[in-house]
């Protein structure tokens, strides 16, 4: 293999997939990016860890010949931000273990491994794949991801449940303590859907290609315990996670009679002001002492100090007290961009669940802290 490319644009594809490179590489080979220059004048990048793979492919000035080769990805990211802006010349050996890099006065000699021992990554199907608008499934993503289990003994809890079936695609997540669920819309009708848990490693790599991505539409495609997404130039693929997804829809409460009318920023506001004194506690609690147009919002540790905080809320129900994760119930309200939201409660060991006043197709359902 012998190329010639800008830095610029190979620096944009060395960031695209390092992330995928096996950071504690069982094999050699999985430390290593995939260097694929083909006979039509592309270069396609490559990196995986088994778990996640991302593929991209980078624009080259000059293909002098083709070939594959896998060069170390930790040396890469050293050496190319620190190149002048001169076009970086890449040749490999006639035995496949050295590539010759060239910028300017600069030289270095890369230890290159075979690519036949790279691992292949599953290839998309767009003629069977979904058509997804990018900018409502990022924000599905978005919405769910914070309630999925960061617990590596909760499997399936450590990724966001995926449910389309036609036009309609659900996205849920959930850790035992709280539950995210986003409904959605989507324009492309799935002839075959799919019900899957992805991990959430994957979204969040998924996230990132998807903020600097121009296509409008993202291709999704499942392909055995696999899933495939594809944007832009990119590919990722992902293993799916093995399991029974848990049936949040039998755990949301259906007679929920209290309902708080809240600002959001207020709201937001004054959780964060009185659970400031219980942020070294592990369940960082905070009590809502509900009654007559108002709410008390408190916090105890007793090694520091004590907070109260009064909000004025449009409440005339029974008055009564409940605990909260003050950290969970932040990161529900973080989620709504609507000024006004809805927090329906049943009482003092019932579940609450936030909504927002103008959109029903999202919730977050909170479970109680017993003091």
């Amino acid at each position: 293999m012998h190329i010639v490319c800008s830095k610029e644009n190979l620096q944009k594809g060395l960031n695209a997939v390092s992330k995928a490179v096996a950071s504690r590489a069982i094999l050699p080979i999985l430390s290593n990016i995939l260097f694929e220059a083909t006979a039509d004048g592309k270069l396609k990048l490559s990196a995986t860890d088994l778990e996640i793979g991302v593929e991209t492919f980078v624009e080259i000035k000059e293909l002098i010949s083709a070939g594959k080769i896998t060069l170390p990805s930790r040396v890469l990211q050293d050496i190319v931000p620190k190149l002048g802006n001169n076009d970086i010349d890449l040749k490999t050996n006639d035995t496949d273990t050295e590539t010759l890099l060239k910028s300017g006065k600069s030289k270095y000699t890369l230890k290159s491994l075979s690519h036949h021992d790279f691992p292949p990554l599953p290839q998309i199907d767009l003629q069977s794949s979904v058509q997804l608008n990018r900018e409502m499934f990022a924000n599905g993503i978005k919405k769910t991801i914070f309630a999925a289990s960061t617990d590596t003994t909760k499997n399936v809890l450590n990724g966001v449940k995926l449910h389309l079936n036609e036009n309609n695609l659900e996205m849920a997540a959930t850790d035992g303590y709280r539950l995210a669920v986003k409904r959605m819309h989507s324009e492309s009708k799935a002839e075959q859907g799919f019900s899957v848990i992805i991990p959430s490693r994957a979204l969040n790599e998924l996230l990132r290609l998807l903020s600097s991505a121009k296509d409008e539409a993202i291709a999704v495609s499942q392909l055995a315990n696999q899933l495939v997404f594809s944007i832009d130039d990119k590919i990722l693929s992902t293993r799916l996670i093995d399991g029974q997804y848990p049936d949040y829809n039998r755990i949301i409460p259906k007679n929920l009679d209290k309902t708080l009318n809240l600002d959001r920023i207020e709201f937001l506001s004054a959780v964060d002001r009185a659970s400031a004194v219980s942020l070294t506690d592990k369940v960082n609690l905070v009590k809502m002492e509900i009654k007559n147009n108002e709410i008390i919002l408190s916090s105890n540790n007793p090694e520091a100090a004590q907070s109260s905080e009064l909000l004025e809320v449009d409440y005339s129900g029974d008055q009564f007290d409940i605990n909260f994760n003050a950290r969970f119930l932040m990161d529900g309200i973080k989620n709504f961009e609507s000024e006004k939201i809805h927090f329906e409660l049943g009482g003092s060991l019932s579940p609450g669940i936030l909504k927002s006043e103008e959109d029903d197709s999202y919730f977050c359902m909170i479970m109680p802290v017993r003091s």
